[in-house]
């Protein structure tokens, strides 16, 4: 990603306490979310709280919902894809303009079902 101009700083916003990887970063006017996931026995408690702590990011950055540009899910093949759209549209009433879902075998934890990474504009 190129910056619309050559001093254009970068913000790069850490949980508190510090994990890896970032909350986010803030660059030119573009929001980008790490992968958010959860250890959580089903699909539908990791996304009741995967969800509003993207929530909390795209506001703590300066935006929301509905400057997401695009959302990608990476669901753990045991799970299904319409279940995790099911919820999805449930709980984010906003129309998303990209959507993308990806199958994977597995993550750093077992236990994990889902990762989300979302980018959004300012």
């Amino acid at each position: 990603m190129r910056p619309s101009r050559p001093a254009t700083d970068k913000l790069l916003k850490e949980y508190d306490p510090p994990l890896i990887p970032l909350r986010y970063l803030v660059y030119d006017s573009v929001v980008f979310l790490s992968g958010v996931t959860a250890i959580l026995p089903t699909l539908e408690e990791q996304l009741a709280n995967i969800l509003p702590r993207i929530s909390g990011s795209l506001a703590d950055a300066g935006t929301s919902w509905a400057k997401v540009v695009k959302v990608s899910c990476y669901l753990h093949r045991t799970q299904k894809l319409d279940t995790l759209k099911r919820i999805f549209h449930d709980t984010v009433k906003t129309e998303i303009p990209q959507m993308e879902f990806a199958f994977v075998d597995g993550y750093s934890n077992p236990g994990k079902l889902i990762e989300i990474e979302t980018t959004a504009t300012l």
